[in-house]
C-alpha cells in the first residue's frame, strides 16, 4: 500500500518536470522570432520602438518606428524551449556594436507568435535568473513588442 501511495504521489511530479521545458529545433526558434517587432508606446530616443531580428544572429534597434536604426549587434542563443502553454522561450547573450556593451537576455514569444517579451541586463555579470516582470531588479530592463506584418 505504501509503495502504491508513493507511486501515486511521485508520478505527477515526474510527469510535470518532464513537460516544463520541451526542447525545440533551431529552425522552429528562428521561424518564431525573426522579423520585425514594434511597440508604438515607447518614447523616442530610447532605441526600443522597433527591433528587427535576423536569422543570422544579428539585430537592429530603432528609436522610432520609421527612423533609421539606432544600434545594432548580435546575439548567441544559450538555450531554447517551449513551455506547456506553447510559448517559446530562449536565453541568449547579446552584444551591441554601436555602443560597445553586452548582456544577458531571457525572451518569451507567445504561443500565438504575435508578442515578444524580453527581460534583459546590460551587464556581463548579471544573469536573468527568473521571469518576474512585476519585480524587476536593478540593472534589468523589460520590453514587450508586437509582430509587424
Amino acid at each position: 500500500f505504501v509503495a502504491l501511495l508513493i507511486l501515486v504521489l511521485v508520478m505527477p511530479i515526474i510527469a510535470e518536470s518532464g513537460t516544463k521545458k520541451k526542447p525545440i529545433s533551431d529552425e522552429e526558434l528562428i521561424e518564431a522570432f525573426t522579423g520585425t517587432w514594434i511597440n508604438e508606446e515607447y518614447y523616442p530616443g530610447k532605441s526600443r520602438a522597433k527591433i528587427v531580428l535576423f536569422a543570422d544572429g544579428t539585430w537592429q534597434r530603432y528609436a522610432n518606428i520609421n527612423s533609421t536604426y539606432y544600434c545594432d549587434g548580435k546575439y548567441a542563443i544559450l538555450d531554447k524551449w517551449k513551455d506547456r502553454k506553447g510559448n517559446i522561450w530562449f536565453e541568449c547573450r547579446w552584444e551591441c556594436f554601436t555602443h560597445n556593451y553586452s548582456g544577458h537576455q531571457l525572451t518569451k514569444i507567445s504561443d500565438s507568435g504575435n508578442t515578444f517579451e524580453e527581460l534583459y541586463t546590460k551587464s556581463e555579470k548579471l544573469m536573468v535568473e527568473e521571469w518576474d516582470t512585476d519585480n524587476i531588479p536593478v540593472g534589468y530592463r523589460y520590453g514587450i513588442y508586437y509582430r509587424q506584418e
